[in-house]
């Protein structure tokens, strides 16, 4: 979302542990795998140094039982100032992981102007121009499969 590299994998694995113990930061990252939870990717990005972001960054889980409609309504609206972009956890199976277990990948979506929106997505040749309408057409299929939506905003005033 910040257009380069800003945490390193060591980096989420010591908050992982950070958050999780040693024994216990199992469950927030899958070792090998690299895929850690909502709770050290949250972590990691309020962490960021100022020059890193815009003010002071707020994350919050959006709750997946809500339409994602609303979601870009408050885009629209209360967030209209605020709102940076959206941080997506999918599910997702690889020949890494032999087909096995599940594991999970994140990207960003970052707002590119009050009606667009670009799809970062690393797994993607190219970053993707999108409208609210396909924006919200990839976040109700990606729920209904099993994502995780991050709302990240800034809470400069």
């Amino acid at each position: 979302m910040l257009q380069r590299p800003a945490v390193s994998s060591a980096a989420l694995d010591a908050i992982a542990v950070e958050i999780g113990g040693v024994g216990l930061s199992l469950q927030h990252r899958w070792p090998i795998l690299g895929n850690h939870d909502a709770n050290v990717v949250s972590c990691a990005i309020t962490r960021l140094p100022p020059q890193d972001r815009r003010g002071g960054l707020e994350i919050s889980y959006w709750d997946a039982r809500r339409p994602i409609d609303e979601l870009v309504a408050r885009a629209h609206g209360e967030w209209e100032a605020s709102l940076i972009g959206l941080i997506v956890n999918v599910p997702r199976r690889s020949a890494f992981s032999l087909f096995l277990m599940p594991g999970r990948h994140w990207y960003a979506i970052r707002r590119a102007t009050s009606t667009r929106w670009v799809d970062l997505d690393s797994l993607r040749e190219r970053p993707e121009l999108l409208e609210d309408g396909q924006l919200c057409a990839r976040l109700r299929a990606e729920v209904e499969k099993g994502a995780h939506v991050l709302v990240v905003r800034s809470d400069e005033k």
